[in-house]
């Protein structure tokens, strides 16, 4: 929280959902911050990601071998998210993934119950369905836990109904590592060109 207050930017922050005030994004990876303010953060992030990887033996889409081991050693941050979630606010869409990215780890930063209600980080999955009509697995995620999935996995999120929800996403994939304020969508094919926004052309 310290972290995010420090290098917090107009710039760098994005408002999503129908609600601007519900549901804010801090790019922390923006002009490097992340690696600087926050180093240990970054370094162990990258660790457990591919500790977890190994672990897992989770294949690449589209990189030949199904259980390509050696693809997380090429793998930066695409992007690391510190974000607010307010009454309202949720990712709703079963359907959601993080489309171009190969990990993605969320760590939430707020205890459940006590700062917050709703708001559950839940898996669309096979099977029986809830009220809304959607298939899920809901994840037991407790203030300081990690979660660490595949990014092609459909997740999403709860709304929020009292409180406030904090949590890091840190997405990692097979471009270049970013550090333009918003979550690149630039070509991460060879020879990983670099991307054209910067904090002045947000401004601008």
């Amino acid at each position: 929280h310290e972290a995010a207050r420090r290098v917090y930017t107009a710039d760098a922050v994005d408002a999503r959902g129908a609600n601007a005030h519900s549901w804010k994004v801090l790019y922390l990876h923006t002009d490097g911050w992340l690696q600087r303010e926050l180093p240990d953060v970054a370094r162990k992030a990258a660790e457990l990601v591919r500790r977890v990887w190994r672990e897992q033996r989770w294949g690449v889409r589209g990189v030949g071998d199904a259980h390509a081991d050696t693809a997380i050693d090429d793998a930066t941050v695409r992007c690391a998210e510190y974000h607010w979630l307010r009454p309202g606010a949720g990712r709703f869409d079963p359907r959601h993934f993080d489309e171009g990215s190969l990990v993605t780890l969320d760590v939430l930063l707020r205890e459940p119950g006590r700062d917050f209600d709703g708001g559950q980080f839940a898996t669309t999955v096979s099977g029986r369905r809830g009220d809304d009509g959607v298939r899920r697995h809901v994840h037991e995620f407790e203030c300081g836990d990690a979660l660490v999935f595949v990014s092609h996995r459909c997740h999403h999120v709860l709304p929020v109904t009292r409180g406030e929800r904090n949590v890091l996403v840190i997405e990692f994939w097979l471009g270049a590592p970013r550090t333009c304020p918003h979550r690149c969508d630039a070509d991460a094919a060879p020879p990983r060109a670099p991307c054209a926004l910067t904090r002045a052309n947000v401004r601008a």
